[in-house]
């Protein structure tokens, strides 16, 4: 089992990352740890985690600002070119980023429960980027 500078496990850290992630999203210090992993410590396995889950939450906070712009646009267009009153169905731009943060939320823990034996979970897309940018 591989250790970390700090003396802890590598799965243990990546855990704790993604969990960490779920839980509190991008706070400072997700981004402190994430910052000390990518600085100091050199498995590679941890560094390409850690950046993995970062560019999955920071995707989330994009999608959560675009889309009650995008459902704010599309109800001004509704507004301008019709005739009467149509109401929006019950907000469904925050419905729809409560579900996205569901499904980032159990893609995080799942990362987490893998990651305890260095185990690797597939997100093709992030895992796409990471691979052609570093």
């Amino acid at each position: 089992m591989h250790k970390t500078k700090l003396g802890i496990s590598v799965g243990i850290l990546g855990s704790i990352i993604c969990i960490l992630g779920a839980v509190a999203g991008l706070q400072w210090y997700f981004i402190g740890i994430v910052a000390y992993i990518l600085l100091q410590e050199q498995n590679e396995w941890l560094r390409r985690l850690s950046l993995k889950v970062t560019i999955i939450l920071l995707g989330l906070s994009v999608f959560n600002l675009v889309v009650p712009y995008f459902f704010g646009a599309l109800y001004d267009l509704i507004d301008v070119f019709s005739d009467r009153y149509v109401a929006w169905p019950l907000d469904a731009s925050s419905y729809i980023t409560k579900y996205a943060s569901i499904i980032v939320d159990v893609v995080l823990v799942l990362m987490g429960l893998k990651a305890i034996k260095q185990g690797h979970f597939s997100v093709k897309a992030v895992d796409e980027l990471i691979s052609k940018n570093v």
